[in-house]
């Protein structure tokens, strides 16, 4: 398991860029607050942080560490191993905030297709964008975290899969600050279920597994990536 935590740092928007960045994140129910309180004419000085994880499965052996609790204000834990699930099947993940499970929380998953025989996303979109085509951070499933903060997260292809969310609460008495977020997100990979007759993975494999060397600068890698998928709009 790879992990970064950003520490927090301020962004201002006009009402219009709120109200916009809101809608194009996916920050629903905080853009349901502004209508239902007559607050869209308000500007925003939002204080934001963002917790990323991604989880590898490096040679045969497997291990526990993917429902390891990093401690981060706000994060994403599975259930269940992602790499003991294959294309097809589903997956139990939790969501934290401060350590407790966060209900009725609004999370998007959605995944980049490694199987050639379908699109990308369960919406069907590639990542071919027309340049009149607006794209958002909405794609993919839309769920509600349960009491228990759970979401039942659907597989249905190859794929490397990711999870986001943005926790958002209104802000008073602290100068002019008027909203605090917290992000989070998940990254694992899927493949398909090999058969008897089917190709198994252990022939790629060098006799003494991954070179440590290259297992740290992918994870490096891919966290940036990462950092750069999920970097805010503003």
């Amino acid at each position: 398991m790879a992990g970064v935590s950003t520490k927090e740092r301020n962004i201002k928007f006009s009402a219009e860029k709120f109200n916009d960045y809101l809608k194009h994140d996916g920050v629903l129910d905080m853009l349901a607050y502004r209508k239902e309180n007559k607050l869209l004419e308000e500007d925003a000085l939002e204080a934001y942080q963002k917790h990323v994880k991604a989880i590898y499965q490096v040679g045969n052996e497997k291990t526990d560490d993917w429902k390891t609790v990093l401690g981060y204000p706000i994060e994403f834990v599975p259930k269940e191993n992602p790499y003991e699930k294959f294309s097809g099947d589903h997956i139990e993940v939790q969501l934290l905030l401060e350590g407790n499970s966060l209900a009725n929380q609004l999370v998007y998953a959605d995944y980049i297709s490694t199987d050639k025989e379908h699109s990308h996303g369960d919406s069907g979109h590639s990542h071919s964008h027309s340049d009149n085509e607006e794209h958002t951070h909405t794609n993919g499933q839309q769920l509600r975290t349960d009491a228990n903060g759970v979401i039942k997260v659907d597989l249905p292809h190859d794929g490397i899969y990711y999870l986001r969310t943005i926790h958002m609460v209104p802000v008073t008495n602290e100068g002019d600050l008027t909203h605090r977020s917290k992000w989070a997100t998940l990254t694992f990979e899927i493949s398909h279920k090999h058969g008897p007759d089917t190709h198994t993975h252990e022939s790629h494999d060098h006799k003494d597994g991954i070179p440590i060397w290259v297992f740290i600068l992918g994870s490096v890698a891919v966290i940036g990536l990462l950092f750069l998928f999920f970097r805010k709009k503003g």
